[in-house]
């Protein structure tokens, strides 16, 4: 996180400890939009951009009905922040605020696709996280989570339709799932997404 500051807090308040508000340089928050590595671009090169989201970002997962649960046990995760170099052809730094977990589940209404045609999902990821876990108020950890696999299981429409194991390089990574059109209703189609994984973004392609 101290990567992030820029210069003193700007005002702290109390809740479940300290809780400070800090300016960022917009060279590092502000980057990691797009689709980064090279096969992702590729696979969905041919494809148009119909809807987006930012795990982490308020706004934008309630405008998707984003519903997330994190645990490792019986411990509730909360998110982090990773952050670091993109592999080439793009060696930048990149920061994401990621809902990470053990075992999670999310929900998730990407809008404005087409019926009937196929609905392809990138996800944004990566293959150790750090995530926040509190006990009780005033007493939270750091606890790493390794994830050598993202595991998933795709449901649309309360249907599964995929189900995959999709090895991580170490650092950042970005998969490419495909919802078959049998599965994508008109407008929108409720995903759900189950298994051992890091949301960090989601664009969806057709």
């Amino acid at each position: 996180m101290r990567a992030l500051t820029d210069g003193p807090p700007l005002y702290e308040t109390l809740s479940f400890g300290t809780t400070s508000c800090c300016s960022a340089p917009v060279g590092i928050v502000d980057v990691g939009r797009e689709p980064a590595l090279a096969e992702t671009r590729q696979a969905v090169a041919p494809l148009e951009e119909v809807d987006r989201l930012d795990v982490g970002d308020p706004r934008d997962e309630a405008a998707h009905g984003y519903l997330c649960e994190s645990r490792a046990g019986e411990i509730p995760l909360a998110g982090s922040v990773a952050i670091g170099p993109c592999p080439p052809p793009r060696p930048r730094r990149r920061r994401c605020s990621p809902t990470p977990a053990a075992r999670p589940g999310a929900r998730v209404l990407p809008r404005a696709h087409a019926r009937r045609r196929d609905l392809v999902v990138v996800l944004r990821t990566r293959s150790s996280v750090v995530a926040q876990a509190w006990r009780r108020p005033g007493d939270s950890f750091a606890l790493p989570v390794e994830v050598p696999v993202t595991g998933l299981v795709v449901r649309a429409g309360g249907r599964e339709v995929l189900r995959q194991s999709l090895p991580n390089r170490p650092g950042w990574n970005e998969h490419v799932l495909r919802v078959p059109a049998a599965a994508v209703a008109e407008g929108t189609t409720a995903l759900e997404v189950a298994g051992r994984y890091a949301a960090f973004r989601y664009w969806f392609y057709q």
